[in-house]
């Protein structure tokens, strides 16, 4: 297990990926649904993914019990395409 900080570090490394303290916070936000609702290009797919990634790598939820939602077909491709581009850069 890699503790939050440890995270955001490894990620900003090997994706340069860096995030704010709100973004933060939602990343870390584990006690149940979350809705990230902002405007267009600030970050809230990256948020997701790097929510996605932290489940899986540090709270070690099985991927399979994950279920991400967005309103379009493109922006769900979008999604599937960037965590692909994160999987394959992380090194749990």
């Amino acid at each position: 297990m890699h503790s939050s900080e440890e995270f955001f570090s490894r990620k900003k490394e090997e994706l340069g990926v860096r995030l704010n303290d709100v973004q933060k916070k939602a990343v870390l936000h584990t006690g149940g649904p979350l809705l990230l609702l902002a405007s267009p290009g600030s970050g809230k797919t990256t948020t997701i993914i790097m929510k996605i990634g932290y489940l899986i790598e540090v709270v070690g939820i099985d991927p399979s019990r994950i279920k991400a939602v967005t309103f379009s077909n493109a922006s769900a491709n979008d999604m599937k395409d960037r965590y692909r581009r994160f999987s394959l850069n992380s090194h749990p």
